[in-house]
Parts: C-alpha cells; sequence; structure tokens
C-alpha cells in the first residue's frame, strides 16, 4: 500500500495556511526554537539561537500585524521585504528595551528567563495575529513571501547549466556563501575569549557596613582567626564554579620564593553569569615571623591539591606580621 504525501490529510489542511503565511509560521516556529534553545543552553549557542529573538523576531511580528497586505499601487498600502525587514530590526530594538524597562519597572530581574519569555511572548502574539489579518485579505491581496519561485529559481541555476563543470561553480559558490555568512554571525554573537574572565576580591569590612578593598589588619596573631570577604564577580558569560584557597606563605623576599607553606582555608562557590559570588572566611595563622605574606588563589573549577600563582586563574597577596600567640 503506498500513500501520495501531496494528497495526505495533514498537508491538504494546512495548505491552506501554508500558502499565504508562510514566513509567519516559520517565524513562530523559530520563535520556539530561540526560547528553548536561550533557557536550556549557554555560551556560543544561547546568543547565536537568540539573536533573532532580541533582533528581528517581535519586530517582524509588529510589522505583519500593522501591514497584512502586499504593496500595490497606493504606497500606503504595504511596504515591500527590505523595508520590512529594516522596521523590523528597527522595532526589535526598541522593544527589546522597553522589555527592559517593563521589568525593571515591576521589580522582575533581568534574567535570560524573563527577557526570553517576554520577547516570546510579543512574538507569538503578534505573529499570531499577523495570521489572522492576512487571512482577512483577499488572497491577491495578501502579503507573502516567494519560497516556491526562490527555490525553483535557485534549482535552476544550479541544474540547468551548459555544462556539469558550472553546475558544480554554483554549488560551490552557495557553499562559500554560506560560510562566510555563518563565520561572520559567530563573530558577531560570540565574544572574544580575552572578554571572559572573573573579578577577584579579598575585602575587610574592619568594624564598617560596606566591606572595602583596602584597611586590611596587618598585624596578627598566631593561633587567632582573621575575618575576610571573598568577592567574585562572573564575566564568563555562563555558571561558573569557583574555587578559593589561602595560603599563609614564608617568602624570600631576595629571591621571591616560598620557603614555607600552610594551608589556612579552602572553599567553593557557584555564581551564574553577571552574579557575584560573596563568601566570609575566617583564617587562623599557624605561622609567625615578619613579612609573612597570605596567598588568596582564585580558580574556575576545581582546584588542585598544591596551588601557586602559576596555575591560578587569579591571586592576591596580603603581607602581615604574625606575633606568637
Amino acid at each position: 500500500m503506498s500513500y501520495d504525501f501531496d494528497e495526505s490529510l495533514l498537508l491538504a489542511a494546512l495548505r491552506p495556511l501554508i500558502a499565504p503565511c508562510g514566513d509567519l509560521l516559520l517565524g513562530i516556529l523559530l520563535t520556539v526554537v530561540a526560547v528553548v534553545g536561550m533557557v536550556t543552553t549557554g555560551g556560543a549557542i544561547r546568543a547565536a539561537l537568540g539573536l533573532p529573538l532580541v533582533l528581528l523576531l517581535p519586530g517582524y511580528a509588529v510589522v505583519s500585524v500593522l501591514f497584512p497586505g502586499r504593496p500595490g499601487r497606493d504606497a500606503r498600502l504595504a511596504p515591500g521585504l527590505g523595508t520590512r525587514l529594516a522596521l523590523a530590526v528597527g522595532i526589535s530594538v526598541s522593544v527589546s528595551v522597553l522589555v527592559g524597562f517593563v521589568l525593571g519597572a515591576v521589580g522582575l530581574p533581568l534574567s535570560t528567563l524573563s527577557v526570553a519569555g517576554s520577547l516570546t511572548v510579543v512574538s507569538l502574539l503578534g505573529l499570531t495575529g499577523a495570521v489572522w489579518r492576512r487571512l482577512q485579505l483577499p488572497a491577491e491581496r495578501r502579503f507573502g513571501l516567494p519560497f516556491r519561485e526562490w527555490a525553483a529559481s535557485a534549482w535552476r541555476g544550479v541544474a540547468r547549466q551548459d555544462s556539469a563543470l558550472d553546475g558544480v561553480l554554483n554549488v560551490a559558490l552557495v557553499l562559500a556563501v554560506l560560510v562566510g555568512v555563518s563565520t561572520l554571525g559567530y563573530a558577531l554573537v560570540v565574544p572574544a575569549h580575552s572578554a571572559s574572565f572573573s573579578s577577584f576580591a579579598v575585602l575587610s569590612a574592619n568594624g564598617s557596613d560596606d566591606p572595602v578593598a583596602g584597611n586590611y589588619s596587618t598585624n596578627l596573631t598566631q593561633g587567632a582567626p582573621q575575618e575576610f570577604l571573598l568577592s567574585v564577580e562572573n564575566h564568563e558569560g555562563e555558571r561558573t564554579e569557583y574555587a578559593v584557597v589561602s595560603e599563609l606563605q614564608r617568602v624570600n623576599t631576595t629571591t621571591d620564593t616560598v620557603t614555607e607553606r600552610a594551608e589556612l582555608d579552602r572553599r567553593t562557590g557557584v555564581a551564574q553569569a553577571g552574579e557575584t559570588w560573596e563568601e566570609a572566611v575566617s583564617v587562623t595563622p599557624s605561622l609567625s615571623g615578619d613579612r609573612l605574606r597570605i596567598a588568596f588563589y582564585l580558580y574556575t573549577g576545581d582546584a588542585p591539591a598544591q596551588v601557586d600563582s602559576r596555575s591560578a586563574d587569579e591571586h592576591l597577596y596580603l603581607w602581615v606580621t604574625v606575633t606568637p600567640g
């Protein structure tokens, strides 16, 4: 038994909607893919999937609702495809900014979930409304993209050539354009590696309400705890696990080499992208002497058993004097 796919019930039911609203249905599909990808992925993939949701889809939905018809003799009837895309980009940027203001006004955080969810609601409502408005017009006045004509023209350009070499060259040209566009898009949405970093600070309250990076207690007593506050700002672009190891070190200041060391504390924490991990630590000096230093080593991920400045992502030093307890 065989079935003719062109005459299937599903295709027959969808054909009246696909023909006049193919661009809008594609927009709905891209919106769903974008929001799912932004919520479930991170890094470069999230940026690539989220770019259309921020820069194109909400604006295209608004333009499609306002102008359901195709350009005609009356220039005010509807803009053409080029004008629609230009308006879509401009309106999408405005909608994204407006969404940020509204979320802030109602007290919601500017997180990936809240922003992506808001833009998805705008896009889906707009695209659905555009489908309804377009179907209210006579078939000859509806705006639509000639997908079939484009595909047929592309196939004729590849298949119907005077020689096989012409067809191969056309295919190679299309592939080169796709690779170039993909490379450019990747460069635009993926930040350079040097732009990803973590900001590390060791703070001291010293009796004040606001911890500061300075005014540390540098005269310590052996066996007496001293409080510090670790602060790590995550600019890595994704959720990051951290480890901070602190050591008390005796240093040969002539050669700048560590002659004796004692681990004081080892902490781990997690910070979401753009957030700060803060945690109070209490260090208890086990060595005594002048010109000792407390070293703080920051690692993204797990810290090794033996820590030093070469293996750490960031490190800070605090020179102290420890008197015998």
